[in-house]
């Protein structure tokens, strides 16, 4: 016996003769690479086959796999037209492939887009569209608008249940990616920054050794300490460090001719600022 199905726009088996369609289940997982890993779930009231069932695409595919009841098909793709053999009866046909051309860019916008038709209504009709990690929808535009948007903790999903399947059907997603982490340019920039970055912190850190060089291992903890104070008391250089006062004299001295800090007397201790450089 033949069986005669039919694709619409690379999606969908349309039952045209003998076979009732009880449930079907689509999935569109979208890749990064705007390819299309589709499959496709058709329930039969009754059981199909055997026989050979014709199944059209209109563009063509990749990685093909076609099983029934869970048992993989023989099939034969001649120009688009697939002819599937069904060597005993099956209640559930699962085909999957890879489709390309199915979304379109505008500027940093993707769309994609399907249709499909069934001359028979169907019990029930399931879709669901995964979009690319880091996408999601753009401007909240899905169609038909009684979707419901979900997330597997990695991917957006947009998910119908229940549609009506009789006569023609189309589903759509805007989606973009709201942190531009896959625009190249966007990326670039990431990489120029981070060794500008890096870049000036080096040559900050190049130059404070060769600053710190002139000076003895004392005075280097004084500046480091002033240098985070702005404003401290002698004194208090003297407790933090150990220092005497006739040592903590000296060491202000040399800064004081470097030009690095200015000194004002306090009561019996003297206010140190540090020079910003």
């Amino acid at each position: 016996m033949r069986y005669v199905l039919a694709a619409i726009a690379l999606f969908l088996l349309l039952p045209l003769a003998h076979a009732e369609l009880d449930k079907v289940q689509i999935y569109a997982g979208i890749n990064a690479d705007n390819t299309v890993a589709n499959e496709l779930d058709y329930y039969f009231s009754a059981p199909l086959g055997p026989g050979v069932v014709n199944y059209t695409l209109s563009q063509p595919v990749i990685n093909m796999e076609i099983s029934g009841d869970a048992v993989p098909l023989v099939y034969r793709n001649d120009g688009g037209l697939v002819q599937i053999t069904l060597p005993s009866p099956v209640t559930h046909m699962k085909i999957k492939y890879t489709a390309d051309n199915v979304v379109f860019r505008s500027g940093d916008t993707y769309h994609f887009f399907t249709e499909f038709d069934f001359d028979d209504a169907i019990k029930e009709l399931q879709a669901t569209v995964a979009l690319p990690e880091g996408y999601a929808v753009h401007e909240n535009f899905y169609r038909p608008t009684n979707g419901e948007i979900v997330s597997d903790g990695r991917r957006i999903i947009i998910r119908w249940t229940d549609l009506d399947a009789s006569g023609k059907y189309i589903y759509s997603v805007n989606f973009s990616n709201p942190t531009g982490r896959n625009d190249p340019f966007i990326f670039i920039a990431i990489v120029l920054a981070a060794v500008i970055i890096y870049g000036f912190v080096h040559f900050r850190r190049k130059l404070r050794e060769s600053f710190m060089k002139g000076f003895r291992d004392d005075e280097k903890k004084t500046i480091e300490f002033l240098q985070l104070k702005k404003v401290a008391m002698q004194s208090d250089l003297q407790k933090t460090f150990g220092f005497s006062r006739a040592k903590s004299t000296r060491i202000i001295m040399v800064l004081e001719q470097k030009g690095l800090v200015r000194k004002q007397k306090y009561g019996r201790t003297n206010k140190l600022h540090w020079l910003p450089r």
